[in-house]
């Protein structure tokens, strides 16, 4: 998750290290408008249908609970 990305403006959290060098996980993306992600590559794949200022619902694994937001995509970098 970039700085300054659409994920990182719809609130998805990354992973980052902590104080002391631990790594702490950040949000998993588990599916993008009901679609199941399994992988990385899947999260292109399912992206690929959409357009810049497209909004699509993100489901992500954060903590052991499930959260949805809403991410208003960008033009690729």
């Amino acid at each position: 998750v970039e700085e300054g990305s659409a994920a990182s403006r719809a609130g998805i959290r990354p992973t980052y290290r902590s104080r002391n060098g631990g790594v702490v996980l950040g949000d998993v993306i588990v599916a993008i408008n009901n679609e199941k992600i399994e992988n990385g590559s899947e999260i292109t794949l399912a992206l690929e249908k959409y357009k810049p200022g497209d909004v699509v619902n993100v489901r992500v694994l954060r903590e052991g609970k499930t959260a949805n937001l809403e991410v208003r995509l960008d033009q690729p970098r």
